[in-house]
């Protein structure tokens, strides 16, 4: 649910396009929440189904070769899996803007190409 949303819908001077859109909010919010577990047994089960699938990962690397680079891996685990799989994503996202930023801030580039090249 949009809070801007509602607290506009909430004023007496609310028009009715606000008020509709407060509504639409609400029965998404609604719907979302009978996905979520009914009671604490079930989230509890759900957590340790993924905890123990986490835990009995079998961590290692994959040596790439010739590049002389090693990867990590998780046999035997999904969550495993995510969890590197999130973190090559994240790693990616930091690399990639550092090195923009570096490229934009270094003394040893001149539009886009090495000085004196």
């Amino acid at each position: 649910m949009s809070r801007s949303h509602y607290d506009e819908s909430r004023r007496p001077t609310a028009n009715p396009t606000t008020r509709d859109a407060a509504a639409e909010d609400t029965a998404r919010a609604s719907a979302a929440a009978e996905d979520y577990p009914r009671r604490w047994d079930d989230f509890e089960r759900f957590l340790k189904g993924v905890s123990s699938d986490f835990r009995s990962a079998t961590y290692g690397e994959a040596n790439l070769g010739a590049l002389g680079l090693t990867l990590p891996t998780a046999g035997g685990s999904v969550t495993g899996w995510i969890f590197i799989g999130v973190g090559a994503l994240l790693a990616g996202l930091f690399i990639s803007t550092e090195l923009s930023d570096w490229c934009d801030q270094s003394k040893s580039f001149k539009n886009g190409h090495m000085r004196g090249t």
